[in-house]
């Protein structure tokens, strides 16, 4: 009968199907919302399967302006966004 791989095998495949995701932004505690999914504030660690497509990352915060960025879901990211201040109203 046949046997199936080493022991370690079945977990580096599994891996392979993941991929981490770290996203920093400046100023912190940003909203994190990717492909219309909320993810939760910055600083942000987590790990989702491996697509291979590209999808919007939206940053948001009060008082600054929303980035919108295409990321590959394919490799791993790791990402620090920097967020411009509105101007005040007067």
């Amino acid at each position: 009968p046949a046997t199936p791989g080493a022991p370690g095998k079945p977990a580096a495949h599994a891996a392979a199907r993941t991929i981490r995701l770290k996203i920093v932004t400046d100023p912190d505690d940003a909203t994190v919302v990717l492909d219309g999914h909320r993810l939760g504030h910055a600083p942000l660690r987590l790990e989702r399967p491996r697509e291979p497509r590209t999808v919007p990352l939206k940053i948001r915060r009060r008082g600054y302006h929303t980035r919108i960025l295409q990321v590959s879901l394919d490799a791993d990211l790791d990402l620090t966004v920097e967020l411009t201040r509105r101007a005040r109203r007067r």
